[in-house]
């Protein structure tokens, strides 16, 4: 478990909704980690996507949050 996952997907208000896929992304550049945490799921032809990317470079934490429905 990573530090603070459960809380990322708990902020993303997910409790109600059937998930899919959850997909991490993890790597170490410029002395910092990055991380891309993309959950999905599918229903009724339309795809949901949550993402949060967490970049820590030099100390300091930027957080991205993105959601959207792609109707396919």
């Amino acid at each position: 478990m990573i530090y603070g996952l459960e809380s990322i997907v708990g902020d993303l208000s997910l409790e109600a909704e059937v998930i899919d896929a959850i997909v991490l992304v993890l790597n170490w550049k410029n002395s910092g980690w990055n991380a891309i945490v993309s959950v999905l799921n599918w229903r009724d032809g339309v795809l949901n996507s949550k993402i949060v990317a967490l970049n820590s470079n030099n100390g300091v934490l930027i957080l991205k949050v993105a959601a959207y429905n792609s109707k396919l």
